[in-house]
């Protein structure tokens, strides 16, 4: 799966951030990054990214943490409900 998002910064006419995994990289991608920046110059930076879930497992407290959410889910318990309009 393939995440995109776009940001307009003022210094810079435009951000995107792709978030994909390396076997998912395909010709098409480039072609696609070519297509949309045409002869400008762009940095492409490469950097692993860590699993939020086994990032936040790392420490005993937020394991407990979670682990007493995902009860508190299957269990219907200290839930929040919102309306939309509430937002």
């Amino acid at each position: 799966m393939i995440y995109l998002r776009y940001d307009h910064m003022k210094e810079i006419d435009m951000y995107s951030s792709y978030t994909v995994r390396a076997d998912e990289l395909t010709e098409g991608f480039l072609r696609g990054i070519k297509e949309t920046y045409g002869k400008r110059e762009i940095e492409i930076v490469v950097y692993d990214v860590e699993d939020e879930t086994e990032y936040l497992m790392k420490s005993k407290e937020n394991q407990e943490h979670l682990d007493r959410a995902i009860r508190n889910i299957e269990s219907g318990k200290n839930l929040v409900t919102m309306s939309m309009e509430d937002l």
